[in-house]
């Protein structure tokens, strides 16, 4: 294999500049991306004049826009997760190949790979940094790598949040492990005025159907919910989920947010609290620091779940020795394990946040 498809080999030298440029391979979803933000700050604190660089699919690309500790984003459609016709696209493949070709132009002193997803590491070893960073194991499972792209094994990690890991994967350039400080992305949101109601933003859609919290349990929330009148209530749909958010809201006078990617951290932002499903949004919503209550069915709570108790994560999965599901289909899609979640845990869980959140000053 290597006399036909040889390796670009690694830049020489190690970092002493002190102003290094950096690269995370993150080509999966928005949650992926924005986690690695637990990372800018330790980094900075280091090297504050380091560029930090992030390559992502393009549909995330504007995400960091308004984040001054990210130097650029580039982005990369990778046809190994597109349709089979993609796959087989010569333009395709040629899209990628400019992408990389543009990119070895920069000489990054370090890249990052936090998954240790093999395909990630190949995309890292043809941009040629002069140091590659990355985990043996595929995000904690017995997926387990040789390590030959490498030039910075962290061997295999525990099983630990997203953000413990990405943070461990720095220790090669920090010469130890991050502490993870979160809020972690940047405060965007326009300040909502003091006093009235907590606003209370709902994600009732997101990712795999089998993550989907039943849409005749979210109307049923949302009626009581405004009914009570203890949240100024709001619901966020992103682009697709457009028929599940008027099944749910139907005839009933809610606020419906749709804000454009650069947006969506601010939007949710500008809530006091969320409640949604295992998605993107929640996680920025995390990532904010806000309280959430994080409805999780077939996921993997040890690495997504609101981290060191930053929310309630409501999950019951003892019936199901499928879990942390690892499967492209469910095993019991009759009664998924999303749906052992009942309206009454919700709204206990939001009281508990209620009172986290207490009563705003009047003006």
């Amino acid at each position: 294999m290597e006399k036909f498809f040889p390796r670009p080999p690694l830049g020489k030298g190690v970092l002493e500049d002190e102003s290094p440029t950096i690269l995370f391979i993150e080509l999966f979803g928005l949650g992926d991306v924005a986690s690695l933000s637990v990372t800018f700050d330790p980094l900075l604190r280091r090297f504050p004049k380091a560029k930090i660089h992030i390559l992502c699919q393009p549909a995330w690309a504007s995400f960091y826009a308004n984040d001054f500790r990210v130097f650029k984003v580039d982005e990369m459609r990778t046809p190994w997760k597109s349709s089979f016709a993609q796959l087989t696209s010569w333009s395709a493949w040629a899209s990628v190949m400019q992408t990389l070709r543009r990119m070895q132009k920069i000489k990054f002193d370090w890249c990052i790979e936090t998954r240790g997803d093999i395909r990630s590491q190949i995309v890292a070893r043809w941009i040629q940094p002069k140091r590659l960073v990355g985990p043996l194991d595929y995000m904690g499972s017995n997926m387990i790598l040789r390590g030959d792209l490498l030039s910075d094994r962290i061997g295999s990690l525990p099983i630990q949040h997203r953000y413990e890991r990405n943070c461990d994967c720095l220790t090669p350039i920090l010469g130890e492990a991050a502490k993870i400080s979160i809020p972690s992305l940047l405060r965007n949101a326009k300040k909502v005025p003091l006093g009235g109601l907590p606003r209370l933003l709902i994600h009732p859609a997101g990712g795999w159907k089998y993550k989907h919290w039943p849409e005749k349990r979210w109307r049923l929330l949302l009626i009581d919910l405004l009914k009570k009148k203890d949240w100024e209530v709001g619901l966020l749909c992103a682009p697709g989920e457009e028929g599940c958010i008027e099944r749910i809201s139907g005839g009933i006078s809610v606020r419906v947010e749709t804000p454009p990617l650069v947006e969506l951290l601010s939007t949710i932002q500008s809530y006091d609290a969320m409640v949604a499903t295992d998605s993107g949004p929640i996680n920025l919503a995390i990532l904010s620091g806000m309280p959430v209550v994080d409805i999780m069915g077939p996921g993997d709570s040890t690495l997504w779940g609101p981290f060191l108790g930053r929310g309630v994560l409501l999950q019951n999965v003892s019936n199901y020795p499928c879990h942390p599901c690892l499967q492209r289909k469910c095993f019991f899609p009759s009664n998924p394990c999303i749906q052992q979640i009942h309206g009454e845990d919700v709204k206990n869980a939001l009281e508990r946040v209620r009172e986290q959140i207490g009563e705003r000053p009047p003006h």
